[in-house]
């Protein structure tokens, strides 16, 4: 199987200017260059110029693909046009980078090893069409909005490709990921990006929000918390009734047990526990 590389950049709203597309075309003999993008790929060979400032030059996406398991997604925004303390959340060591430089803001993935395999002999990515940029340029501007499940996807390659690095990184999960656009699967078929991975992303949010609706309804709002602050109470007791029992077993079992002086017991009635989260109490009738 011979190799493949695929590079592809594009403006979005607006078009290269005259002098662009021409510099642009001097980049390489083949490059095709259109209004609004330009693309090139290698069978035999290699682009001559560094791609990231191709895109910093004159574009504001960049897609790589090769068929020895490297891709690339690469944005460019101006920096007033992004929340990027937002963005940083979703950076990870050198797979995902969010970088200020020169009034623009650089989000690259860049993900290596990420194997795909091939059908019929030859690169199974490989595709004249540009749905893959279309879909990557309506995931930009979801971004704008601070819609974020573009980048929870990529953020989720990150971390099946190195859970060891990841191991420990919470980020925020976005609304909507059980309601992903073609766009999303779009950008998700590109790096691969698990499917069971996803299909867990897609029904956690769910379950909470579930969860969320009943206790409003049970508490119209939260405004009568009379029926869970019950529960709460029992539950407290139960806790107490443990600890006494546990107390009093280790004092007579002959193990040196120790009875708890006043400030350690636990206290049903005591007024400074602290809600440390979110607790939500179904009663299950």
């Amino acid at each position: 199987m011979s190799e493949y590389q695929r590079y592809q950049w594009k403006v979005v709203g607006r078009s290269l200017s005259p002098q662009q597309r021409s510099e642009v075309s001097e980049l390489s003999s083949h490059i095709s260059v259109r209004s609004d993008s330009a693309e090139v790929s290698y069978h035999w060979g290699d682009f001559k110029h560094d791609p990231i400032s191709v895109l910093e030059r004159y574009f504001d996406l960049f897609l790589y693909e090769a068929n020895w398991g490297t891709q690339r997604v690469v944005f460019r925004f101006d920096a007033d046009t992004v929340e990027v303390e937002e963005l940083s959340m979703f950076a990870t060591g050198e797979t995902i980078t969010v970088v200020e430089k020169g009034g623009s803001v650089l989000i690259e993935t860049w993900f290596e090893e990420n194997w795909i395999e091939p059908s019929h002999g030859y690169y199974h990515g490989y595709d004249e069409s540009d749905w893959q940029l279309d879909a990557v340029e309506e995931i930009r501007r979801q971004w704008m909005e601070g819609d974020y499940r573009g980048l929870f996807l990529l953020w989720l390659k990150a971390c099946q490709l190195a859970p060891e690095e990841n191991a420990d990184r919470i980020v925020p999960l976005p609304r909507g990921m059980g309601q992903l656009g073609d766009e999303h699967r779009a950008l998700a078929d590109f790096v691969d990006v698990d499917g069971g991975v996803m299909k867990a992303a897609a029904e956690h949010p769910n379950a909470i929000r579930s969860l969320c609706d009943q206790f409003d309804t049970a508490t119209q709002g939260g405004s009568d918390m009379s029926h869970y602050a019950g529960l709460v109470a029992s539950a407290l007791r139960t806790i107490e009734a443990t600890f006494r029992k546990r107390a009093t077993t280790s004092l007579l079992s002959g193990r040196d047990g120790l009875l708890p002086t006043a400030a350690e017991t636990v206290h049903a009635d005591d007024g400074d526990w602290e809600l440390v989260t979110w607790l939500v109490v179904r009663n299950p009738v």
